[in-house]
C-alpha cells in the first residue's frame, strides 16, 4: 500500500484510473428506463437480453452458473450508466435485489485489452480484493470485484468489445 495525493493508503495500482460508467440494479428495466428518461432526461437507451449464445463463461462467487439478465444503457455525458434488471439463475445483481431492493450496484472501468485486464486482476487479488461474478456477453468480458464489504459498491473491470444491435431503444 502507498501513500497517495489525498493522505490515503491505496494500493499503487490504483493512481490515475478512471471511472467510465454506474449501474443500477432494478426490478423491471423498463419501468425504470421510462423514469430516468423522464425525470432526468437521460436517453436515448438501448436495451440488450443478456442470454446464451450471446452470454457465455458465468460466474458467481467462483462457481460456473447460468443466469440471464436485461441491461439498458445511455450516454450520460462522459459516462455510461446502466440498469440491470436479474431474470433467471444466481447472479450478483438478484443477490443486490434481495438484500438492499433497487439501487447503485456497481461501478466500471472499461479496457480494451484483456492481458491489462488480466494483470489488474492480478494486482487486485494480491490486495486481497477477489472476483465475485464473471461473464462474456458478445465481445465484452466483465470481472466485477468483491469491493461491498469496504466502498458499497462492486467495483467491475470491463474489457469492452463489439456487440449485437440491441434488441430496442427508448424512446
Amino acid at each position: 500500500m502507498t501513500e497517495n495525493r489525498f493522505g490515503v493508503n491505496a494500493p499503487p495500482f490504483n493512481g490515475g484510473r478512471k471511472i467510465d460508467g454506474f449501474c443500477v440494479v432494478v426490478n423491471d428495466v423498463w419501468a425504470s428506463m421510462k423514469k430516468y428518461h423522464k425525470t432526468l432526461g437521460w436517453g436515448p437507451w438501448k436495451l440488450w437480453h443478456a442470454k446464451p449464445p450471446n452470454l457465455s463463461n458465468t460466474t458467481f462467487r467462483g462457481k460456473t452458473v447460468n443466469h440471464t439478465f436485461e441491461f439498458a444503457a445511455a450516454q450520460v455525458g462522459p459516462l455510461v450508466f446502466e440498469l440491470i434488471q436479474p431474470v433467471e439463475g444466481p447472479s450478483s445483481y438478484r443477490e443486490f435485489l434481495e438484500e438492499r431492493g433497487e439501487g447503485l450496484q456497481h461501478m466500471q472501468a472499461h479496457f480494451t485489452d484483456i492481458n491489462v485486464v488480466k494483470g489488474m486482476l492480478e494486482e487486485y487479488d494480491k490486495a486481497g480484493i477477489k472476483v465475485v461474478q464473471t461473464g462474456k456477453f458478445c465481445e465484452n468480458e466483465y470481472f466485477y470485484l468483491d469491493t461491498e464489504p469496504s466502498l458499497g459498491p462492486i467495483f467491475e473491470l470491463l474489457k469492452v468489445g463489439d456487440l449485437v444491435p440491441p434488441d430496442a431503444t427508448y424512446p
